[in-house]
């Protein structure tokens, strides 16, 4: 029984089936059953509205795309990063980070990085002058995992441990 559209003043005593949970408009495969009005699916129904089917889904897309994140992979800010990393995430205090473990039993574990390998990231400030105004921050997992690796190396699974140096830019970003 085809139904006729509605109408202003239209009384509604009559269900309408959700039949725009897919995206039938694209093709076949995007096809989902409709909920309600059969044996499988006899609910959920609603109102009958008297606006087309399908197409009416497309209201509820740009609050959908508000509440996801379209950058999954990336941090949105630093508090992220700080949130993840509260321990090993501080400011810099000593060019090149320097190592707390036994030298004799690691090997020299300081970092050869030096102001050279970063200056052109800096804004036009020295490494000094960055850490004085507290703007390097370094995430070092180094002399946490150290003691750890040749063990986990010698398995098919391969580490290394990291010292991240952090740039508070001028805009609030960091590099």
């Amino acid at each position: 029984m085809e139904k006729e559209s509605l109408r202003n003043g239209t009384c509604v005593y009559d269900y309408a089936y959700y039949n725009d949970l897919g995206n039938p408009d694209k093709g076949p495969k995007y096809v989902r059953p409709v909920l309600g009005g059969s044996s499988e699916y006899p609910y959920p129904r609603r109102g009958r509205t008297g606006r087309a089917a399908a197409e009416s889904a497309q209201f509820v897309k740009p609050e959908l795309e508000a509440l996801c994140d379209s950058t999954p992979n990336e941090f949105d800010s630093f508090d992220d990063l700080s949130k993840l990393h509260e321990e090993d995430l501080r400011f810099l205090k000593e060019f090149p980070p320097k190592s707390k473990l036994n030298s004799k039993q690691y090997g020299d574990q300081n970092s050869s990085i030096t102001e050279e390998h970063i200056k052109g990231n800096l804004d036009g400030l020295t490494m000094d002058e960055a850490i004085k105004n507290n703007r390097m921050f370094i995430l070092d997992h180094h002399d946490k995992l150290m003691p750890y690796l040749r063990r986990i190396n010698a398995t098919a699974t391969k580490t290394y441990a990291s010292r991240t140096l952090l740039f508070l830019k001028d805009d609030g970003s960091h590099l």
